[in-house]
């Protein structure tokens, strides 16, 4: 390797970043924490990377003393330089390789694996910064070689968390967004029985996690996040008693057809919900137990469904877990007996089809005339509230056709038979 790259790599160190190397792709350039050249560590190390291919100095700094987990390694043997870890934008990559060989002209020799979101109560990442220190160039001789340099501190990003103030009932999930500061973060309860932390949630960008909360009992509890260089903010907590409303069901009283479903609502009380019925036979639950539909932190209720099978009356009762009881009366009632249409004219040997609903079936069919028309079956059973039935026409002129349900109700339809 010449000289002169290995003066331009001398001249990359500059003030230490305590963070990962990142690549901004808004400016091109790649910055690390620290590099390691033969047996020599400098700080912060700046490199444009622009899309044309040729590399060029960006930040310099001075010699450093201490490799971290972050340091960068550069081999004078294949001008490869090796980055244990990248930041490019949000986004966190594994092990990554950049050819800057002496020419100029770089290019990427191989990309980590993207990293995953850890979870733990503490997370290990650098400072975040608002705009990170660094040297550049600010003045260049006719050859291009930089002869004045700008040092700048950087501005942190701040610690934050959200939201400061919460109000939660108890066993309600809560999380508290943490952002800024110099990772990793200790979240902490000044109460932990009346809320506890669980576990803290890196996510793909370095600076921003989440803190999951479990409120137990009532009272307050601050919640105090601190990150590695002592930086500490709070968030208050307030925690309720759940208001359970009363145990209710509604409606109590219901009146429908046969065949047409009931919804139940449930309210308040302990879930899980028993629901029985005093005879199945005429109503029914979808099912014998309901289990709340509303989140943990929020007052219970539920939706039982009854299905109605048989004229007649039942009483549908709804229990708690509390051994608490409410009931609702039903009345189920025959659907209006009846036959559509109720006169029909055909030609001879054309066939009439009429449709019979209500009632209770069996359905008896009957002709006053059979000669001129007559039904397809004298029997006609259904498991639904209606059923089509088919009139067969022999010879022109008119005849009753008459149907009785398995209550004794009747019904009839004219029919005229054409030549």
């Amino acid at each position: 390797m010449t000289r002169k790259l290995v003066f331009i790599l001398f001249l990359l160190a500059g003030h230490a970043l305590a963070e990962t190397a990142a690549f901004d792709p808004a400016t091109n350039v790649l910055t690390v924490p620290s590099v390691q050249i033969d047996s020599q560590l400098y700080s912060t190390t700046q490199v444009a990377l622009p899309t044309d291919g040729k590399w060029s100095v960006v930040g310099i700094g001075t010699a450093a003393a201490t490799p971290t987990t972050d340091t960068a390694v550069f081999d004078l043997n294949t001008q490869v330089l090796t980055v244990p870890s990248l930041r490019v934008g949000p986004r966190l990559y594994s092990t990554t390789q950049v050819a800057l060989p002496a020419d100029g002209q770089w290019a990427a020799v191989s990309i980590g694996a993207e990293r995953a979101a850890t979870t733990s109560n503490t997370l290990s990442q650098g400072a975040c910064w608002d705009i990170p220190p660094g040297t550049t160039c600010s003045q260049y001789d006719s050859a291009q070689k930089c002869t004045s340099y700008t040092t700048t501190q950087g501005t942190k990003t701040p610690l934050v968390v959200s939201p400061t103030t919460i109000a939660a009932n108890t066993h309600e999930p809560l999380t508290l967004a943490i952002g800024g500061g110099t990772p990793p973060y200790n979240v902490t309860s000044s109460r932990n029985a009346v809320a506890s932390v669980g576990s803290v949630e890196q996510s793909n960008n370095p600076c921003q996690a989440s803190a999951n909360i479990s409120t137990l009992v009532a009272g307050e509890a601050i919640i105090t996040v601190t990150d590695s260089a002592g930086k500490q903010v709070s968030a208050t907590l307030t925690v309720s008693d759940i208001q359970v409303p009363p145990f209710a069901v509604s409606p109590t009283t219901v009146t429908t057809r046969m065949g047409e479903p009931i919804t139940l609502n449930i309210v308040g009380g302990k879930p899980p919900y028993r629901v029985s019925s005093s005879r199945e036979f005429v109503a029914y639950p979808d099912s014998g137990t309901y289990n709340s539909t509303t989140p943990s932190g929020y007052a219970p209720q539920a939706e039982a469904m009854v299905r109605t099978r048989n004229s007649g009356v039942a009483t549908i009762t709804v229990s708690d877990a509390n051994g608490n009881q409410k009931t609702v009366a039903v009345t189920v009632s025959d659907l209006q007996f009846g036959v559509s249409p109720t006169a029909a004219t055909a030609r001879s040997g054309e066939p009439i089809k009429i449709t019979i609903a209500g009632g209770r079936p069996p359905y008896l069919l009957s002709t006053s005339n059979s000669f001129i028309a007559y039904p397809d079956s004298g029997i006609y059973e259904t498991a639904m509230t209606w059923v089509e039935a088919t009139i067969r026409t022999r010879s022109p002129g008119a005849t009753i056709i008459t149907i009785n349900d398995a209550d004794g109700h009747q019904t009839a339809v004219a029919i005229t038979v054409t030549r």
